[in-house]
């Protein structure tokens, strides 16, 4: 596939978003883009208002969970904070687990 992006491409995308939220792994899954294209699309979207953000999906990749994006107006749900105790929980797992790492020469 050449690195273009057709309008039925991105039609496909459109008419799937308007029925229900999308991810932008999603929205990349169904237009057959790549993650980054997929990701432009979902910014200049959002840029233009014709979408808005509707929540968050918690996925093991990110920290607070992928945005999900819905066709309409509106303003959007607010980005989720870790509380001070999942942000410590979050710190000793990475530490336990970097302690586990054999830093060898």
């Amino acid at each position: 596939m050449s690195g273009r992006v057709s309008y039925d491409q991105l039609a496909a995308v459109l008419k799937e978003l308007i029925k229900r939220p999308l991810t932008v792994r999603e929205m990349s899954r169904i237009g057959g883009v790549s993650y980054q294209s997929a990701r432009y699309w979902a910014y200049v979207l959002h840029t233009a208002r014709l979408v808005r953000i509707t929540g968050y999906v918690k996925t093991p990749r990110t920290k607070h969970g992928s945005r999900l994006f819905a066709w309409g107006e509106g303003s959007d749900a607010p980005n989720p904070k870790l509380t001070t105790a999942e942000r410590s929980r979050r710190y000793r797992e990475n530490k336990r687990n970097l302690s586990n790492v054999w830093r060898g020469v």
